[in-house]
């Protein structure tokens, strides 16, 4: 009975050390697109400012003689998305679609995990992460393919700073071309315990755990031996 109670308390103690969500003090999610054929053009842009998510942001250009480009932006809690599509008429096309996550935070002193799942498809495409940290950057990466990325970073506890995702998707089409690419990107922010405390945890709890299970082996081979309190 004691070693099952034992093993509870010990699950109990990892639950508690897993990542909690990292405390935003301002999010802006905002969208941009941008579509040209020829000489027309369509833009469009929204931002959460003003709007609730989620929603999709599109412009379309469609000019004449085989020419036509469109582009869109999604923003939904935690998932950016962005694509464009052209086809190439006398004069070319192009599409831009961009979605971007901005939140500031104040560093409790724990370490901070960010881990961005992307998806892409076609050419053209960038995932961007920028973090900053009393006023100086700490972090800038991109990515243009897909998979899991992850950053991890030890901030001093009062820093001031905020983390910037922005999904974008581009393609230019020459006249007779055709092109397309699409990204997406969900991703999580949280706060987690020290990797090394992580550790002690765990292997303090095994080594507790190991020598309850010997005294019971023990006790099992000689029941003379008395029972701890």
């Amino acid at each position: 009975m004691k070693s099952i109670i034992f093993a509870c308390t010990l699950a109990l103690c990892a639950g508690s050390a897993r990542a909690a969500p990292l405390v935003f003090d301002d999010i802006v999610y905002s969208t941009v697109t941008f579509a040209a054929v020829g000489a027309a053009t369509d833009s469009d842009f929204d931002d959460s400012h003003s709007n609730t998510l989620p929603w999709l942001t599109s412009s379309e250009a469609v000019g004449d003689l085989g020419g036509a480009a469109s582009a869109f932006a999604i923003a939904d809690h935690a998932f950016l998305s962005a694509g464009a599509d052209a086809v190439g008429g006398p004069d070319g096309s192009s599409g831009l679609g961009s979605a971007e996550f901005f939140g500031s935070f104040i560093a409790d002193g724990k370490p901070i995990l960010i881990a961005l799942d992307a998806a892409t498809a076609g050419t053209g495409n960038a995932i961007r992460l920028i973090v900053i940290g009393n006023g100086g950057p700490l972090l800038d990466r991109s990515w243009t393919s897909g998979g899991l990325h992850q950053a991890y970073l030890d901030i001093a506890a009062g820093t001031i700073g905020s983390i910037d995702i922005i999904v974008t998707s581009g393609v230019d089409a020459l006249p007779g071309d055709l092109a397309s690419a699409s990204a997406s990107a969900s991703f999580g922010v949280t706060a987690v315990p020290e990797p090394s405390t992580l550790a002690f945890t765990v292997v303090a709890g095994l080594c507790a755990f190991g020598a309850l299970q010997g005294r019971h082996l023990r006790r099992r081979r000689n029941p003379l031996v008395p029972r701890s309190s």
